[in-house]
């Protein structure tokens, strides 16, 4: 809130409110910064997690409350809840919307029959459905949006896709190839490093393929960051990529992956591909009889 109105200080038409899509997410409550937060450390109340009625209303007020909003364009349910019906989760984003706090709502992490069931109860009730998903996808990770997700990409559903991860922790922006930087997401001093294991989601063999994908960033005359995120951005269901940057020159280059997109072509892309050798393989329903 307080960056958005500084920035609408220095120019109040580039950052007027109606050319931006604010989003924010509801799952996990609020958590203080002097804790762990490891997976096995939460500290959340009952009702201070999940998708019931009652944490989504109080925790998308305290979103708007802090970041001094009125609405935001879409509220994501960050997680899915199998506690909580998904005809209650559907309602309740709905009135979420109808009270105007929200535009659109969408999911994050939700396995495809639980979007498609969601749909349908929409369609039904007359209720607002997802309009998208927002799944990990790198070139790492790969099977969710390019093999799970290809239905509800298409009609009826026509969901949109919001990506993260892009950098798979960090790992394809080179950083790790010779050590773990001290300040690194993994270096086993990270809150957010925790969920994965730390310095055990570095493999060896992620690290040799990020190096044989190096010459290729040279010859592009990009770098490897600008080169991981630019193969994703080539994806044409993606339809927006989160960035995770903490410093300047992180953005500066995530920004000129735009552009390296634009520069890949078949003959780079297939070349890309024989190096992950990780496409992932239709499912033995997906095949035409």
């Amino acid at each position: 809130g307080k960056a958005l109105k500084l920035l609408q200080q220095q120019d109040s038409v580039l950052w007027r409110r109606s050319e931006l899509v604010i989003t924010t997410k509801i799952f996990f409550g609020t958590h203080p910064e002097n804790l762990s937060f490891a997976p096995t450390d939460m500290t959340f109340g009952v009702n201070e997690m999940g998708l019931t009625r009652k944490h989504l209303f109080e925790g998308m007020r305290a979103s708007l409350q802090r970041m001094q909003l009125d609405y935001v364009d879409i509220v994501y349910a960050h997680r899915p809840d199998a506690l909580t019906s998904v005809e209650q989760i559907v309602r309740s984003f709905h009135d979420i919307i109808e009270k105007g706090y929200a535009f659109h709502w969408g999911t994050s992490m939700w396995k495809p029959v639980q979007i498609v069931e969601a749909y349908y109860i929409a369609k039904m009730n007359n209720l607002h459905a997802p309009v998208i998903e927002q799944p990990c996808y790198s070139m790492f990770t790969r099977d969710v949006v390019e093999n799970e997700y290809l239905d509800v990409f298409k009609a009826p559903y026509n969901v949109g896709c919001t990506i993260w991860n892009v950098l798979d922790r960090g790992i394809l922006s080179g950083k790790y190839n010779r050590g773990l930087p001290r300040d690194a997401r993994l270096s086993g001093k990270n809150r957010l490093g925790a969920f994965v294991g730390h310095s055990k989601y570095v493999t060896r063999d992620k690290i040799e393929k990020v190096e044989r994908l190096m010459p290729i960033a040279n010859e592009l005359n990009v770098s490897m960051v600008e080169l991981a995120i630019g193969w994703c951005l080539k994806n044409p269901n993606v339809t927006v990529c989160i960035l995770g940057a903490s410093k300047m020159h992180q953005l500066e280059q995530a920004m000129g992956s735009i552009q390296t997109a634009n520069k890949l072509d078949k003959y780079q892309m297939e070349r890309i591909e024989k190096i992950l050798n990780n496409k992932p393989k239709r499912k033995e329903l997906d095949r035409p009889w």
